[in-house]
């Protein structure tokens, strides 16, 4: 996985890992790379006062917005995190664990950049434990077992993390890799298809569509190939 860059987190609240450009981010939405994320004087006038960071805008599922870990995910990934869950939550009204869960998962994906998988597992457990709510620690959790071929227990993770991000197309790409390597190749084809129905030009939810439909002989349950 693709290390990512860091972005400041939004007004109070912790920081969270941000995408590279749109090349290969690591960790969020887009074709590629996915990070993760795996697919920019006027003389006399007087400076204007810098602006505030706006909060970004997270369009779930949206094709082409960068590359993403893993080698070539693209769309569902939000500036903020990763898997395009809407972004961080103001601290306003959250709950300390919650918060301290945010902490924790940012920690595990710097881990991971650092390629410390035993320190981003031990974050991202943690965190998942304080919020099982928390996106980026459910997906990582789901992403170091895919790495690891542990394709059980990464299956599990990452049907949680489609259930918080039904419109991550990494996710759902992720899902399908995790689903083949235990050998279920039509529901591999069918989380593969739900990937390229969010996002049609994500070439490694394709390569796995393809692959998948070959070993089980034919179109995901006998539905139509996505465009």
């Amino acid at each position: 996985m693709s290390a990512t860059g860091s972005t400041p987190g939004t007004s109070g609240t912790s920081g969270t890992s941000g995408t590279s450009g749109t090349s290969g981010t690591s960790g969020t939405a887009g074709a590629g790379d996915d990070p993760l994320l795996r697919r920019p004087g006027g003389g006399g006038a007087t400076p204007a006062p810098p602006a505030k960071d706006p909060k970004p805008v997270i369009e779930p599922g949206g094709a082409g917005a960068g590359s993403a870990a893993g080698g070539g995910v693209s769309g569902g990934d939000g500036t903020l995190d990763p898997y395009g869950n809407g972004g961080v939550p103001d601290d306003e009204g959250v709950p300390p664990s919650v918060k301290q869960a945010e902490e924790l998962a940012t920690a595990g994906q710097q881990a991971m950049q650092r390629g410390d998988l035993a320190g981003a597992a031990a974050s991202f457990k943690k965190a998942a434990e304080l919020d099982p709510k928390n996106l980026i620690a459910v997906a990582g959790l789901g992403e170091l077992a895919l790495q690891q071929g542990l394709y059980g227990d990464a299956s599990a993770h990452l049907r949680k993390a489609a259930k918080l991000a039904p419109r991550s197309a990494r996710i759902q790409t992720l899902l399908g890799e995790a689903v083949l390597g235990t050998g279920n190749a039509a529901a591999a084809a069918e989380a593969f298809k739900r990937a390229l129905q969010i996002d049609p030009d994500n070439a490694r939810a394709r390569e796995g569509y393809d692959e998948a439909t070959a070993r089980s002989g034919g179109s995901a349950e006998g539905s139509a190939a996505p465009p």
